[in-house]
């Protein structure tokens, strides 16, 4: 790869992974409430962690991703060339990410939009795209373009970088519900403009299409032997709600959260993190 793209282009592309990685541990640690050893063995951040020999003697391993031993987490590089052709007009429909976080530098071209529910909104009516296209339930809000904030940037005089973060499927559970997931789609880039002919109609194309570039980072859980959850002594954000309640796992309503299932933490309590997947998708 470092002969096709140069080698200071390879390793500015691995500073920026292990940048995002390193945010994207911070940030969810400091949601859940979690001491380093539960991150390190929940949260697979591109390294090694120690793990357990035949003896029961802990060794640390090389703090490096190498070959046969590749990240759950990883960094994806989608190009969206042109708008697509199909019915709904939608380059990505909308969805969640199987994360704890999407960390996404922001592109250069707009095209990412979130939904955004109002404050009355009832989550068990929204069962498809459809509904949720209606103002009553919430709306579709477009992340600003990296350009528009350039614009911002220039009157400071300041170097900024901006990322896009989202709550994935793995963050809502270990939360038991607290911080929702983020449902989000994909606008295509639009099509260059007809310049009118002779005969008023369309003709010639102006420019030509602009692809969009986008290059998220999804964490998401380790998947090693070690990586078992135990929620009152990895999930402090949660075991803390339950001392403050008095009672069980503390989650909110089943019909105030997308895709949110209630009793599921529990049900995921002593399991390997990534195998909550296979439940989750099951639901």
């Amino acid at each position: 790869v470092g002969d096709l793209v140069g080698t200071k282009s390879l390793s500015d592309a691995h500073k920026g992974m292990d940048m995002l990685m390193d945010i994207g541990t911070q940030i969810t640690s400091a949601v859940l409430d979690m001491d380093s050893p539960s991150a390190d063995k929940l949260i697979d951040d591109g390294t090694h962690i120690q793990q357990q020999t035949n003896n029961g003697e802990k060794h640390t391993q090389q703090n490096t991703i190498v070959a046969g031993d590749v990240s759950n987490s990883y960094h994806r590089l989608i190009r969206y060339l042109k708008p697509q052709q199909s019915s709904d007009g939608m380059a990505f429909q909308a969805h969640v990410d199987s994360s704890f976080l999407t960390l996404i530098p922001m592109p250069e071209l707009p095209g990412l939009e979130v939904w955004c529910p109002s404050c009355d909104y009832n989550a068990s009516t929204i069962t498809n795209e459809e509904n949720m296209d209606s103002q009553s339930k919430g709306e579709w809000v477009t992340i600003p373009a990296l350009d528009s904030m350039k614009k911002e940037d220039e009157e400071s005089n300041i170097i900024y970088a901006y990322v896009v973060v989202m709550a994935g499927e793995f963050l809502q559970l270990t939360s038991n519900g607290q911080v929702p997931v983020c449902i989000h789609r994909v606008i295509p880039p639009k099509a260059p403009v007809l310049s009118p002919n002779n005969n008023g109609l369309g003709g010639e194309r102006q420019g030509e299409y602009k692809p969009r570039v986008s290059a998220p980072m999804f964490l998401r859980p380790r998947r090693g032997e070690d990586a078992l959850l135990h929620v009152s002594e990895d999930l402090k954000l949660v075991e803390n709600s339950v001392e403050a309640e008095g009672s069980a796992y503390k989650s909110v309503d089943s019909d105030e959260a997308l895709y949110f299932e209630k009793g599921l933490l529990e049900e995921c309590d002593s399991m390997h993190l990534w195998s909550a997947h296979e439940i989750m998708m099951r639901k």
